[in-house]
């Protein structure tokens, strides 16, 4: 949902333009558009990130019910908490209904994604927001499997811990899946969240694996950040060249 000004028509500009098949905006006359101030360090490429939500928090239950035959059609549904939180309980809650797979990314983290996290298939933290999830620090791989295990224990189905440079970790009540970040030159890691999730969403919609979806998103991501922009995204085909370059190995164990 955007609102009435120059941000919304480059929004909307910026949507119509790109190779999204299909696509509903909400515009509002209330409030303007939401918009994020991103700072990059040159020489890491971290950033900070200064967020005005704006009219995406004016979407309501109503407005989601409205697209109902899209969201039980979807082959997955992928949310974050970027949105009016009723609204996203609503998109759930119908997905959920009509069986539709649902991935969560708790960002920006608020404590509140703990009363809808029960009996959802996957949820996306990153280091900081499993931390907060799970109420301990997260900062290496044997944290963030004690992470894992305590998210699982709140009724999400499988757990995906983002770990930045070290790759990601999932778990599935069983086993764990570590699958390590492809090597790359940094420019700019904002959007690298929403690249993997978009990428992993992809491929679990197409009906594969979760660890062929985490190498594609971790393969994605990777070109992701090689961008100045974070809204450039890369091509299929770049993803399948690395992913095919490299000798990638997950590691798949039970502790």
């Amino acid at each position: 949902k955007v609102g009435s000004d120059h941000f919304s028509d480059y929004a909307i500009n910026f949507i119509n333009s790109s190779k999204i098949h299909k696509s509903v905006i909400y515009q509002t006359k209330e409030t303007q558009t939401g918009t994020a101030t991103i700072m990059v360090n040159g020489d890491t490429g971290d950033n900070v990130i200064a967020i005005y939500p704006g009219a995406n928090m004016t979407i309501s239950p109503d407005e989601i019910t409205i697209q109902k035959e899209a969201i039980v059609h979807s082959d997955i549904v992928l949310v974050q908490l970027e949105t009016n939180y009723e609204a996203l309980q609503q998109t759930i809650r119908l997905a959920q209904k009509n069986d539709i797979p649902v991935i969560i990314n708790p960002t920006p983290y608020n404590d509140m994604v703990n009363t809808i996290i029960d009996n959802i298939d996957y949820i996306t933290p990153n280091e900081t927001e499993a931390g907060l999830l799970a109420n301990m620090a997260v900062n290496d791989i044997e944290s963030a499997k004690c992470a894992a295990k305590i998210i699982h224990q709140k009724g999400v189905k499988n757990t995906i811990i983002t770990l930045g440079s070290k790759g990601s970790l999932a778990y599935d009540g069983t086993q764990f899946i570590y699958s390590p970040a492809f090597p790359a030159v940094v420019k700019n890691t904002a959007g690298a969240g929403d690249a993997f999730n978009g990428a992993l969403a992809s491929v679990l919609a197409k009906g594969k694996s979760l660890a062929s979806a985490l190498c594609y998103a971790s393969a994605f991501a990777s070109l992701a950040v090689e961008t100045p922009n974070a809204s450039d995204m890369p091509e299929n085909d770049s993803v399948l060249h690395r992913i095919q370059g490299s000798h990638y190995k997950q590691t798949i164990s039970t502790h």
